[in-house]
């Protein structure tokens, strides 16, 4: 891809952001939070890919601002489901609806929305746009684009070929072919995306859809379970105390389910013995 290519690409993926982020600013919808997160993790995936091969001090980074406003957002977002787990966990279940936790992920996220309306403007999207236009490459080529991909599969193959995989180690694999589907869209969009069916490693788009699903769904588990911890809990009295302990053992014995089946079918589908 030339100069003008990568530039189109950054200015559609940035004016994206700025709609998303007025319509967000309104009433901190929650699919809008969600579109917002999914267009900046484009926009990261993407400048990602054109620092391949560069050296630090050259990549094209996301300004300190937007990446503490995509937290924040983030952060947000992550309270907003887990209140939605909570809630369809205590359903057709003999479990009490943990009110007190729920109010405290409600002032949790007071606090959260607050910090972002003081920061996050369409003003730093505008900036981080310019600041992008300035260091692209003005050529992106399809050896480092293939370069880019591969180097994700190496990633992907020398984490499933360690001895134990972490949640965290998951966690990367799922951020990799997240990053490996984002940028391949991207080039299938060019005249330039005939030349990449040869990385989907004998698979098609439909099995990656459906693998990140079910990494989605561990890594919502993981997260949830997260959300459980001692800094929450411990400001609860003891009658919330055990409902929320119940859930998260129910939680703890689904994650274990979700990641035997995740590291069979990975081993058995990605590494080569």
């Amino acid at each position: 891809m030339n100069k003008k290519e990568l530039n189109q690409i950054s200015n559609t993926l940035h004016n994206k952001l700025i709609e998303q982020t007025k319509a967000m600013l309104f009433d901190f919808d929650e699919e809008v939070i969600h579109k917002l997160r999914v267009t900046y993790k484009k926009l990261r995936a993407f400048l990602r890919m054109l620092s391949h091969q560069k050296v630090k001090e050259n990549s094209i980074i996301i300004s300190n601002k937007l990446k503490a406003s995509f937290k924040l957002a983030g952060s947000i977002r992550d309270i907003q489901i887990q209140q939605q787990r909570i809630l369809k966990a205590v359903k057709n279940r003999e479990i009490k609806k943990p009110t007190m936790y729920l109010f405290l992920l409600q002032k949790e996220m007071a606090l959260q929305k607050e910090k972002l309306l003081k920061i996050l403007t369409t003003k730093i999207i505008a900036a981080n746009s310019k600041h992008t236009t300035a260091a692209l490459p003005n050529r992106f080529s399809i050896k480092l684009f293939r370069g880019f991909l591969l180097q994700h599969w190496k990633n992907i193959d020398a984490i499933l070929l360690s001895k134990k995989l972490s949640d965290d180690d998951i966690h990367s694999i799922r951020k990799s072919i997240k990053d490996i589907l984002y940028n391949l869209k991207i080039y299938e969009k060019t005249k330039h995306g005939m030349l990449t069916n040869s990385i989907w490693k004998g698979k098609d788009e439909a099995y990656f859809s459906a693998l990140l699903t079910e990494l989605g769904q561990f890594q919502d588990r993981f997260t949830g379970i997260l959300f459980l911890n001692a800094k929450r809990i411990n400001k609860l009295d003891k009658h919330s105390k055990a409902q929320i302990n119940t859930i998260k053992k129910i939680w703890q014995k689904e994650k274990s389910t979700l990641k035997k089946t995740l590291l069979l079918r990975l081993k058995n589908d990605f590494t080569i013995v």
